[in-house]
């Protein structure tokens, strides 16, 4: 017998949980993250994108360094301007590609060169000397272009002077140029794919 102020509990305390709809929904979650591959084809597909704005940009969230002088002096020669930077002969940006399997998105490049852009880094350039063929006036004078730099001789040229020249062994500084790079929106795009795949089913 209880006295006055006690609480006399139960031999016994039964709880029932009602999981049925839990347990349908993990099933559905499980049965869906079975094949993931339309998943990582949607995944390499933004960063795929990703990629074609970094080039278009010229770099996002640091833009990319810009062109040194005397690559802007060459680039003029052949008639191209500093811009795009990396896209002289969108070589690069063609290369890069994606793949998609039941476990992973991937999105690269098979060009070798692609790194030093990427990461950026020092290259050794061997000496090397040669001549060049270069246009001249009536008086013998070499003729210039709208930049002040001499103008090349083609074959055709009755007018043209051969001058030699010669370059010692040196190193180039390439600074990194990103562009295998997802940014903030990109990631979120990606998260809110998985959460929409995984969870919702869509």
């Amino acid at each position: 017998m209880a006295r006055r102020g006690e609480v006399v509990l139960p031999d016994e305390i039964k709880i029932k949980v009602d999981d049925a709809e839990v347990q349908q929904r993990l099933s559905a979650m499980a049965q869906r993250t079975a094949n993931l591959r339309p998943l990582m084809v949607r995944i390499a597909g933004h960063m795929l994108d990703a990629v074609a704005q970094n080039f278009e940009s010229e770099g996002r969230n640091p833009k990319w360094d810009l062109l040194k002088p005397s690559t802007i002096r060459s680039r003029a020669r052949k008639g191209r301007g500093p811009h795009p930077i990396l896209r002289i002969t969108g070589q690069l940006s063609r290369s890069v590609s994606r793949r998609a399997t039941d476990t992973e998105a991937v999105v690269g490049t098979n060009k070798v060169y692609a790194a030093i852009h990427q990461f950026g880094g020092e290259i050794d350039r061997a000496a090397r000397s040669g001549s060049l063929r270069l246009r001249t006036g009536a008086k013998g004078q070499l003729l210039r272009g709208k930049t002040g730099g001499a103008i090349f001789a083609r074959s055709g040229h009755k007018r043209a002077t051969e001058r030699s020249f010669s370059i010692g062994g040196h190193k180039i500084r390439i600074p990194p140029r990103p562009f295998l790079k997802l940014g903030e929106d990109d990631l979120g795009r990606i998260k809110r794919d998985v959460v929409g795949w995984v969870v919702q089913g869509n």
